[in-house]
């Protein structure tokens, strides 16, 4: 159950709070409502959001021709691979740089070389004998060792694991730890699969001056074929003592512990979690973080 909205004491509704529960909009001590008519009232000034972040999602939502579902998804893909070092600017003006000076610094030691006056012949002085002794043979030159160009900076990605602490924007994220299982929950209360749900506890900071929204679909699922999986958001509720990542807005300085639930096959093998930096327009910054599985 999440708190959205709460009427103006002018409206039609004073005071009174809008939830959002199981996909459905409802204002307390009056009943359902639709997001259409609940926007109505918005464009009418008679609402206060609890956030702006809160009221983008619900205009992005009403606007949607394909459901509630694909709103609240994170599209699925693989994270773009960086451009290799070799096509990048830099490494080609470093190149360019270091080729010129070694070129120069070649030529230089040429002229040197050749300038260089050559040892004079020594005779030695015997007014007893008009034989002069020998020109002494004249120093060879030592070869000039060019430098060595510098190794061009790694490329690669930081490498981040289970127990490592992950900056991402404005957020930080742990990733305590992974366990399965098949069912969720205890007898009639409960939820079930054909695979396996895996269990991803994290906990995440807000290190913002300001609120921020957290939500499950900021986390993606990767396999080692290259598949990306989505959170499943409505999980939480069949998990004892769980906090709910549903738009759940978190203050600066605060943190939220708890397990993401991912509905896979059986038999995933390496598997990584995909953090991004918020959601809505907050997103778009991604760091990948391998888990031990």
């Amino acid at each position: 159950m999440t708190h959205v909205a709460t009427f103006k004491a002018s409206s039609g509704y004073p005071s009174q709070r809008v939830i959002f529960e199981d996909e459905s909009f409802t204002i307390e001590g009056s009943g359902a409502v639709d997001l259409p008519t609940l926007m109505q009232f918005a464009d009418r000034g008679e609402l206060e959001w609890v956030s702006q972040e809160m009221r983008d999602w619900a205009t992005e939502r009403v606007g949607g021709a394909a459901g509630a579902s694909q709103m609240t998804s994170v599209p699925a893909g693989v994270t773009p691979q960086a451009k290799p070092f070799y096509k990048r600017v830099w490494f080609i003006v470093l190149a360019a740089a270091v080729l010129f000076g070694a070129c120069g610094l070649c030529a230089i030691v040429g002229v040197l070389g050749d300038s260089s006056p050559e040892t004079p012949s020594t005779t030695a002085s015997n007014p007893a004998s008009d034989d002069a002794s020998p020109a002494a043979e004249p120093v060879a030159d030592e070869p000039t060792e060019e430098p060595a160009e510098p190794a061009p900076p790694s490329d690669e990605p930081e490498q981040y694991g289970v127990g490592d602490t992950v900056a991402v924007s404005k957020f930080e994220y742990t990733v305590n730890g992974v366990s399965s299982t098949t069912q969720l929950g205890e007898d009639r209360f409960s939820m079930t699969t054909e695979g396996e749900f895996l269990l991803i506890n994290v906990t995440i900071k807000n290190n913002d001056a300001e609120g921020r929204v957290m939500d499950s679909t900021m986390f993606t699922l990767h396999d080692s074929q290259g598949n990306a999986y989505d959170a499943d958001p409505s999980a939480f509720m069949y998990l004892e003592n769980q906090e709910s990542f549903f738009l759940d807005n978190v203050n600066p300085g605060l943190a939220r512990t708890g397990d993401i639930v991912f509905e896979v096959p059986e038999g995933l093998t390496g598997l990584s979690l995909e953090v991004d930096s918020g959601v809505l327009f907050a997103a778009g910054e991604s760091v990948i973080i391998e888990l031990d599985r």
